[in-house]
């Protein structure tokens, strides 16, 4: 997918082709003040998937949590030391 960039001033006068392109999958829009990135523009029917996807991973991940189903950071530290990768 193409990531066009704008500053803000450019946002404020283009936003109708910013819209259009975000809604043809065209191209997700980043949109800067002062020169750093403040603000995405993406589809919203993607975003709203995105969260479900989100929401689901994170129930997962508590499941699992619930069920001792994970280790420790000692553990992890061990595991890479033993493997050299610390």
């Amino acid at each position: 997918m193409t990531v066009k960039t704008y500053t803000s001033e450019d946002a404020r006068l283009k936003l109708r082709n910013i819209l259009d392109d975000v809604m043809t999958g065209a191209a997700e829009s980043v949109i800067e003040r002062y020169g750093k990135p403040t603000a995405v523009v993406v589809n919203y029917a993607q975003w709203q998937a995105w969260k479900r996807q989100r929401a689901s991973r994170l129930a997962h991940i508590r499941q699992e949590m619930e069920a001792g189903d994970y280790i420790t950071q000692d553990e992890l530290d061990a595991g890479l030391q033993e493997r050299g990768l610390v």
